[in-house]
């Protein structure tokens, strides 16, 4: 409830509120509302768990495949018929015969498959710090580095992540 976590921070003292760096919780409106009313700077500190935006990203690709679903039915289309819980799976825990089975509706123009896909990129943000290689990557540093190490042929490879990331 709003008022227990509002009595938790009332028992501490200002400067301990101020000393609070961060504040993991999931996203019911009422926690964030006492942690804003409570610790000083909140909205730099709040960070919402993984599983909570996991399951935000995934009711909303399961919401686009239901609107879909019933455009496509009305057209007598069923190429979405039986496919939640594919869409739903984490493609971690997909044997791979499974994940055979859904290539065809993951790399489809459907609006469902780019649902899909964008909830995926958003979860790939949680492991951008896994590896430092990772974020030196995206440096324009390294990209400078690159450039000039590695002479003409630098500008084919820049030029071709270039043209995969702005399409």
């Amino acid at each position: 409830k709003r008022e227990t976590l509002e009595a938790y921070f009332d028992a501490l003292t200002p400067e301990e509120r101020a000393s609070i760096t961060s504040v993991t919780m999931d996203m019911w409106g009422p926690y964030i509302e006492a942690v804003k009313a409570k610790v000083p700077g909140a909205d730099g500190k709040i960070a919402f768990d993984k599983f909570h935006v996991a399951s935000h990203l995934g009711r909303a690709v399961n919401d686009v495949r239901l609107q879909e679903h019933r455009t496509l039915t009305a057209q007598g289309d069923k190429t979405l018929k039986g496919t939640k819980h594919i869409w739903l799976q984490n493609p971690k825990n997909m044997k791979p015969e499974r994940w055979t089975e859904f290539a065809a509706l993951r790399e489809s123009t459907l609006k469902t498959a780019r649902a899909w896909a964008l909830k995926e990129a958003a979860m790939g943000l949680w492991h951008l710090g896994d590896d430092s290689r990772i974020l030196e990557a995206l440096s324009p540093h390294h990209a400078l580095g690159y450039l000039t190490s590695h002479g003409l042929a630098s500008f084919f490879v820049m030029g071709s992540v270039f043209l995969a990331v702005t399409g």
